[in-house]
């Protein structure tokens, strides 16, 4: 064989390898949003959803911190949470 095969036979077995090893050990099916990982255990309990005094919908992690900064998942940003006076 040429050495141009030699190294496509390389590199194809150098991928398969990487596959073979990584794939299915780093894969764990897990999702993560927002630096937030949901597992397939995880119920809809874990968000809470808010509703704003122009009854806009937001969806939180729980627990919420009041007056300061907590992730949105609904709008995807993060907002302040507060108590309505």
């Amino acid at each position: 064989m040429d050495s141009k095969k030699k190294d496509i036979i390389t590199i194809l077995v150098w991928i398969i390898l990487f596959f073979l090893l990584f794939v299915p050990f780093g894969c764990s099916g897990n999702w993560i949003v927002g630096n937030w990982e949901i597992n397939p255990s995880d119920s809809s309990s874990s968000l809470i959803t808010l509703y704003d005094q122009d009854s806009t919908t937001h969806k939180f992690k729980r627990p919420i911190v009041l007056n300061n900064d907590n992730w949105c998942y609904y709008h995807n940003m993060w907002e302040v949470v507060s108590r309505s006076e």
